[in-house]
């Protein structure tokens, strides 16, 4: 098509909240700029635009932190797992314990000591560790949502785009051959 395509296509349509708007203006870019306009179809136009929409990306970031934040409230109604490892070289006065006469030795050692604890806890029953393992679903399933929404917003405004840009290509290819036929008359 035209480089006016490939414009066009950087920028979508604005999203119906106002905060969102201004991402999915916005595209990330990639590849190395061409001085020749590139000859698009309506698949690659919308290829494009899904890989680098900035609403979308970020749709897919909100899409991971919800699943991030679910994973977290999980976690507190699962077992916790907790160890303990220490090692230590040392050395025991049998004085200090009250050990004292002939043959026994003042002091004991040096020697190793190893200790390796392995616990586990497990709440029977949290009311708000469930409410907010409930409020975590919800916002993820809200989030895939969210991103299936922008996905097909992002879609729409492609091929949008895509349309009104061959529309204008042929209002501009008319008015070039009214001007030559306005030539020819004249």
């Amino acid at each position: 098509m035209s480089a006016l395509l490939c414009l066009l296509l950087a920028a979508a349509a604005p999203a119906p909240a106002a905060e969102g708007r201004a991402a999915l203006f916005g595209s990330v870019p990639a590849g190395t700029a061409t001085a020749e306009p590139l000859k698009l179809s309506l698949a690659d136009a919308v290829a494009r635009g899904l890989e680098r929409n900035l609403g979308l990306l970020l749709a897919q970031q909100g899409l991971a932190g919800a699943e991030a934040a679910r994973r977290e409230a999980l976690s507190a109604l699962l077992p916790h797992l907790d160890g303990q490892v220490s090692a230590a070289r040392q050395k025991i006065s049998l004085e200090a314990f009250g050990f004292t006469g002939p043959g026994i030795p003042r002091l004991v050692g040096p020697f190793n000591v190893f200790d390796a604890r392995l616990g586990v806890t497990q709440t029977v029953f949290d009311w708000s560790a469930l409410q907010k393992d409930r409020r975590a679903r919800e916002r993820l399933s809200a989030a895939e949502l969210g991103y299936r929404d922008t996905r097909e917003l992002v879609v729409l405004v492609c091929g949008s785009l895509y349309f009104q840009t061959l529309a204008e290509q042929a209002r501009i290819e008319t008015a070039r051959a009214q001007l030559s036929v306005a030539q020819a008359l004249l």
